[in-house]
């Protein structure tokens, strides 16, 4: 099988979090706090030829970081604006040189 159920588990949980920050910007420094960098890095580590689990990670990074104009499930469309605490929290966690 392509996926584990572990690994099922851990992508529809980037798709709710994904979700979630779509909906409200206070999402996007929760997930930063809480940790969401250092998920992604070792989602990025540990699975760097999984295009779907890559794909996920870097779509979290731009709903997480901004700023975009992001299409939501229904078709609805939001800017999130760029945010340097986010992304000075991901630097540290090590995002931004495991996406470089």
């Amino acid at each position: 099988t392509e996926h584990t159920s572990e690994d099922k588990v851990a992508e529809e949980s980037l798709q709710a979090a994904k979700a979630m920050m779509f909906e409200h910007d206070e999402y996007r420094r929760e997930f930063s706090e809480k940790g969401l960098a250092a998920a992604l890095v070792k989602v990025l580590r540990e699975n760097p030829s999984d295009r779907g689990a890559v794909s996920l990670a870097c779509g979290a990074v731009k709903y997480m970081v901004g700023p975009a104009t992001l299409n939501g499930p229904t078709g609805s469309a939001h800017a999130t604006q760029f945010d340097k605490q986010i992304q000075d929290t991901a630097t540290r966690e090590g995002l931004v040189s495991q996406l470089l």
